[in-house]
């Protein structure tokens, strides 16, 4: 029973220590989400307030800047100095591994995070890219000059660059940070659903990924937009006793499946796939590259 219960978590890239790891950056979430205002795609959590004539006019969700000047204020009256930062998260344990690096983006760096949800169980790519493409739509700057960043996690990776098939992006600057992005597939996932009949945990997006060929991928997806500068962040630290086979890996996801077509930069840490979001390094990498 014990050697199941182990089984069923490894898996999918991660162990008992691996959860319990998991269990400390939960904690962590809590003490970080003082002051933290991440607004989430459909719930806005934070005031426009555009600057006319030097009169303060409250403005709607999606608001851009208009005339002289626009700042976003949250709900503690704390200006956020930076720029959008829209972040999309990873196909398995939702938001919660993308979480800390999100507050802390927030909270310390001051960026307006705009923290995109999809439901990986039951859409599968086409439809996931087709709701963020709505959502990046409503976020467009209109002007060359502004820039709005990307970080996504594990399979957001496909979901973003799914949505710039759909989406007009290319005289639009943004910087990408893609944390162990499946971006040619996920060999582990195939194996599992060719002996167990099943691609990692199951759900639509998972048993879809796995028909994929690395090819196919980068003839269906495709280079970034023009102005897109991306750094990949790929993990070599497997604690996944079932995948050891396919070295270097970060328990999930191979440091070869994390490339892309065109020019991007790239970097490998010693981090498993889950935890690689809140990894010091990578988010140390991660600030630097958006804010240079």
């Amino acid at each position: 029973m014990r050697f199941r219960m182990i089984f069923s978590m490894s898996v999918c890239g991660f162990t008992p220590c691996t959860l319990w790891a998991l269990g400390s950056v939960a904690f962590m979430v809590k003490l970080l989400n003082y002051g933290r205002n991440v607004h989430v795609f459909g719930k806005p959590s934070y005031i426009n307030i555009d600057v006319v004539n030097n009169k303060a006019v409250r403005s709607g969700y999606f608001s851009v800047v208009t005339i002289m000047a626009s700042a976003a204020i949250d709900q503690f009256g704390t200006m956020l100095a930076k720029g959008v930062l829209v972040t999309v998260h990873d196909m398995y344990m939702g938001t919660l591994p993308i979480r800390p690096l999100e507050s802390y983006l927030h909270a310390v760096r001051r960026f307006n995070v705009q923290s995109f949800r999809y439901q990986p169980r039951t859409d599968d790519l086409a439809t996931s890219g087709k709701k963020l493409a709505m959502f990046l739509k409503s976020q467009k700057p209109h002007t060359a000059d502004e820039a709005i960043n990307f970080v996504t996690h594990g399979y957001g990776a496909l979901v973003l660059r799914e949505a710039f098939r759909t989406v007009d992006w290319n005289y639009t600057k943004s910087k990408v940070v893609m944390l162990g992005p499946p971006n040619r597939g996920i060999r582990y996932h195939k194996s599992m659903k060719k002996y167990l009949g099943v691609a990692g945990y199951g759900g639509v997006a998972a048993e879809e990924l796995s028909t994929f060929s690395a090819e196919a991928l980068d003839e269906r997806l495709g280079k970034l937009p023009r102005r897109c500068y991306p750094l990949v962040l790929a993990g070599n630290l497997c604690l996944n006793p079932f995948n050891q086979h396919n070295y270097p890996n970060d328990g999930l996801v191979m440091v070869e499946e994390t490339t892309i077509p065109g020019e991007f930069r790239h970097q490998v840490i010693g981090a498993p796939h889950y935890l690689l979001p809140s990894y010091p390094t990578a988010i140390a990498l991660t600030q630097s590259f958006v804010e240079s």
